[in-house]
C-alpha cells in the first residue's frame, strides 16, 4: 500500500521525494553486490548474447553489440560470470557517484509529452553541453508505464545517467552518457519471472529496493545536420496521455525522455533546485558524503523567467505545444544549423 501511496501525485511531497531517493539509491547500490542481483543480471546477458550471437553469426561480433551499448570495451577473452560482474560493479559506481534529481508531477508529465515527440533520430543531436552534471539520478513521483513491441510493459521510475565511451568495431570511442533504466519495483502488474526472483532475493535475506536497476543503455554526443524531410513524419507521433501506457517499440523512450528534459533545462522551461533538506542519506560508499543533496526539478512560471509585463495568473492545467525544430542561421559558421524549439507550457 504504500508504493500506491507514492505514487499518488495528490500526495507528492518535495521533502518527501527526497527522502525516498536517497534511500532508494542506496538500496538499490547495496543490492548490485548481491548474489541475487548477480544473478538476475547473469540471465539477462546470457539471452543477450545469445540472441546477438544468431543475429550476428560470430561471438565477436556479439560481444560488440552486446558492449557497445553498455559503453563498456568488449574484451572476447571475458566470460560471462567476468562480463556480470564489471556491469553490476559499474552500475553500482554509477549510482553512488550520481547527484540526486526528484521531479514533480507537473513536470513528469510536460516533460513525458516533449519525449513522445522526439524520434529515435533526434538521439544523434545530444551534444555534451546538454547533460547538466557528469553523473545523475532523476527519480519521478510516479512509473513512466512503458509497453515494448511485444506487449510487455515496465514501469520506469528512475533514470540514471553518467559519462561513458561508446566503442565501436573498427573505430575510436565515441564520447557519450550510459542510461540506466530503474524499475518501480512493486509496480502494477510484475510478470511470474519478477516474482521468483523477488522469492528468491528474500529467501536469500536481501530483499528487493524501491528502485530495481534494468536496462542499461548509451547515447553518444553527436551535432547531425537537420534535413529537410526530418519533420515529415511528424503526424506519425503519438499524444501523450497522463497515466496511459507509453508505446516504446524501439525501447528509446527513456534516453529520448532524459534528452527532452536536459533542452527543457537549456531553454528555461524548467529549473533545478536544492531542495533544504538535512536527513536525506548519502551515498553508501567509502569516503561518501553522509547526507545527499537533492534538487527539485520544476517548471519556470512566467513571472520567475522575469518577463516584462507577465501578469501573476495562477494555471491550474499546463499543456505543453509539441517540441519541434527549426533551422537557424549560424553566421560563425555560414550554414543551418538545428535549433529546438518548445514544448512550450500554455
Amino acid at each position: 500500500m504504500a508504493s500506491k501511496r507514492r505514487n499518488d501525485s495528490t500526495l507528492w511531497v518535495a521533502a518527501g521525494a527526497a527522502r525516498f531517493a536517497g534511500d532508494a539509491r542506496n538500496q538499490a547500490v547495496r543490492h548490485l553486490s548481491q548474489k541475487p542481483s548477480r544473478v538476475w543480471q547473469h540471465g539477462n546477458l546470457l539471452a543477450a548474447l545469445h540472441v546477438a550471437t544468431r543475429v550476428h553469426g560470430s561471438r565477436v561480433a556479439a560481444m560488440h553489440a552486446v558492449c557497445a551499448p553498455l559503453g563498456f570495451s568488449p574484451d572476447l577473452h571475458e566470460t560471462p560470470n567476468a562480463l556480470t560482474e564489471r556491469f553490476c560493479e559499474t552500475m553500482a559506481a554509477d549510482l553512488a557517484s550520481a547527484s540526486l534529481y526528484v521531479m514533480s508531477p507537473e513536470m513528469t508529465d510536460v516533460t513525458a509529452a516533449a519525449a513522445i515527440t522526439l524520434r529515435p533520430d533526434d538521439l544523434s543531436r545530444l551534444r555534451r553541453s546538454d547533460v547538466p552534471t557528469g553523473a545523475g539520478l532523476l527519480v519521478l513521483p510516479h512509473a513512466l508505464r512503458l509497453r515494448n513491441g511485444a506487449g510487455d510493459f515496465a514501469d520506469v521510475r528512475g533514470l540514471a545517467w553518467a559519462p561513458t565511451t561508446v566503442a565501436r568495431p573498427g573505430e575510436d570511442g565515441l564520447p557519450g552518457v550510459r542510461v540506466t533504466c530503474l524499475l518501480d519495483t512493486y509496480g502494477r502488474e510484475p510478470t511470474a519471472a519478477f516474482h521468483f526472483f523477488e522469492q528468491q532475493a528474500r529467501v536469500a535475506g536481501d530483499p528487493l529496493p524501491a528502485l530495481l536497476p534494468d536496462s542499461v543503455k548509451s547515447i553518444t554526443f553527436g551535432d547531425r545536420e537537420t534535413s529537410p524531410d526530418d519533420d515529415e513524419t511528424d503526424d506519425l507521433l503519438a499524444t501523450y496521455r497522463p497515466g496511459a501506457p507509453i508505446h516504446d517499440p524501439d525501447g528509446t523512450f527513456a534516453r529520448r525522455y532524459l534528452h527532452a528534459y536536459w533542452r527543457l533545462l537549456r531553454q528555461r522551461i524548467a529549473a533545478n533546485e536544492r531542495i533544504p533538506v538535512s536527513h536525506v542519506p548519502g551515498p553508501i560508499r567509502s569516503g561518501g558524503p553522509k547526507q545527499a543533496d537533492v534538487s527539485l526539478v520544476r517548471l519556470i512560471e512566467r513571472r520567475d523567467a522575469g518577463f516584462v509585463g507577465a501578469r501573476a495568473v495562477e494555471i491550474k492545467k499546463r499543456w505543453p505545444a509539441r517540441m519541434h525544430k527549426n533551422l537557424t542561421w549560424c553566421p560563425i559558421d555560414r550554414t543551418h544549423k538545428p535549433a529546438w524549439e518548445g514544448p512550450f507550457p500554455a
